[in-house]
């Protein structure tokens, strides 16, 4: 089974405030890093800030 999201609403600062169909709700900080991370991960001249950041090992 999956949840859906029905309604999601800008916050601040990387928060979304999510509904889910299920009728349960929550909040999703992105951390920008972590974004960031996941964008460029693969990125070699990257890698040893992503170390610094604990996102790698």
């Amino acid at each position: 089974m999956f949840l859906h999201i029905t309604n999601a609403v800008y916050i601040t600062d990387y928060k979304i405030d999510v509904l889910f169909n299920n009728g349960r709700k929550g909040i999703a900080d992105l951390a920008p890093e972590y974004v960031y991370f996941q964008a460029f991960k693969n990125e070699e001249k990257l890698k040893l800030q992503f170390k610094e950041w604990g996102y790698i090992s």
